[in-house]
């Protein structure tokens, strides 16, 4: 039989053991990386997170309702009003069906590759 001495370095406990804290670290590092999709916070925080135009929509609509409640407006155009005031505050506020707004500045281009100059003949 082989010396338990001349095993490699990957079939002994000790490479296991190393390999097992790795995947701790993995499994930490992850769960730190997503501690805010793990643990809520805020359920203020979280509908603005879910969607930005959400406060401007709220605003929006106690304007529009208060209008109601004065009677400068009908509940027709109440309803108008508040579709009106949602597609603005999506527009606005990055919460529309387009992509959402990742803070980042457009993509590079590389400059034109243009032919090598043209020498006159000799």
């Amino acid at each position: 039989m082989a010396d338990p001495a001349e095993r490699p370095f990957l079939d002994r406990p000790a490479a296991r053991g190393i390999a097992l804290l790795v995947l701790l670290g993995c499994i930490a590092l992850l769960g730190w990386l997503h501690r805010d999709d793990l643990i809520p916070g805020d359920p203020g925080q979280q509908a603005a997170r879910a969607d930005p135009a959400a406060p401007c929509i709220a605003e929006r609509s106690a304007d529009i309702q208060r209008m109601v409640d004065e009677g400068l407006i009908e509940a027709a155009q109440a309803e108008l009003f508040r579709e009106r005031a949602i597609g603005m505050c999506r527009d606005t506020m990055g919460g529309g069906s387009g992509p959402a707004p990742t803070g980042l500045p457009p993509p590079r281009l590389p400059p034109p590759r243009l032919p090598p100059p043209r020498l006159p003949p000799q």
